[in-house]
């Protein structure tokens, strides 16, 4: 082997076990997912992301790595072996979204085990426009203002059906990807039935959660934790109290939040980014 050999194969065994460095002490004794490791600029708003922002990588809505920046607009650095490592029992080819500070990034990739990806990042904040929609109840279809023109058109969208009368709509960003999916909660029983996969109807994709919520409770969904994904939530009326599934599993439990009293009987929720 050439000397030029040598020095390529030397470099590739020094990744590799820098790749490996990462890997969980609990994952020693089993076999490890093979990571795969990301280096590039981040840009928010078209202005380069200032040092301390963390970059995270989800696989199916779950977190599967993170970096926080040590120079501005740039994560990662190639010739220090420095990395975004993504690993984790992740499927060859599946999807990787990635994040700065909880806004999700407008590029994507799919996993390859071992690889190395120079992926320059864009993330827009200030150009989210939501637009109308409604459910339709007696028949369970949803309307969606696709096009934005105010009014039914060619360029606009129904779903289902997904739902049925005495539900109530619900819409969020249930996988972090970007892009709203519909959802319903059905007081009558306090389940929430999640179009997670975003084809309209429900599927093995979906997902349901709860009990969350009780006969005469309202739905609200947020992003409670900032993680880019929206959780679940309910206004109780009878009390002005709010439930909010702050860690995401889709029950009350130690890990969740209420506020208030914040509202009283026949006042209507909602929520938003109001700061």
């Amino acid at each position: 082997m050439g000397k030029k050999g040598i020095l390529v194969l030397g470099a590739v065994m020094v990744l590799a076990l820098a790749l490996c460095a990462v890997i969980p002490a609990s994952l020693a004794h089993g076999i490890p997912s093979i990571p795969h490791a990301f280096h590039g600029t981040i840009t928010i708003d078209g202005s380069d992301a200032a040092i301390g922002t963390v970059i995270t990588a989800k696989v199916g809505g779950v977190e599967k790595g993170s970096y926080t920046t040590t120079a501005a607009g740039q994560y990662g650095n190639a010739a220090e072996l420095d990395y975004l490592v993504v690993q984790d029992d992740i499927e060859t080819g599946a999807t990787i979204y990635f994040y700065a500070n909880g806004n999700v990034a407008n590029e994507t990739y799919a996993f390859s085990q071992g690889a190395v990806t120079e992926l320059n990042l864009t993330v827009t904040t200030l150009e989210v426009i939501d637009e109308i929609g409604i459910l339709r109840s007696s028949n369970g279809i949803w309307y969606l203002d696709v096009d934005g023109n105010g009014y039914w058109s060619d360029g606009d969208q129904y779903l289902g059906t997904f739902g049925t009368t005495g539900d109530q709509a619900v819409v969020g960003d249930w996988d972090g990807d970007g892009t709203d999916e519909i959802g319903i909660l059905r007081p009558s029983n306090g389940i929430w039935y999640l179009d997670v996969d975003g084809n309209g109807y429900w599927s093995d994709g979906d997902q349901y959660l709860g009990t969350f919520g009780e006969t005469g409770d309202q739905a609200v969904p947020g992003d409670w934790d900032g993680d880019g994904t929206d959780e679940i939530g309910i206004l109780r009326p009878s009390n002005g109290m709010w439930y909010l599934d702050v860690d995401g599993n889709g029950y009350w439990s130690d890990g969740d939040q209420y506020l208030g009293t914040f509202g009283e009987t026949d006042d209507q929720a909602v929520a938003g980014d109001w700061s």
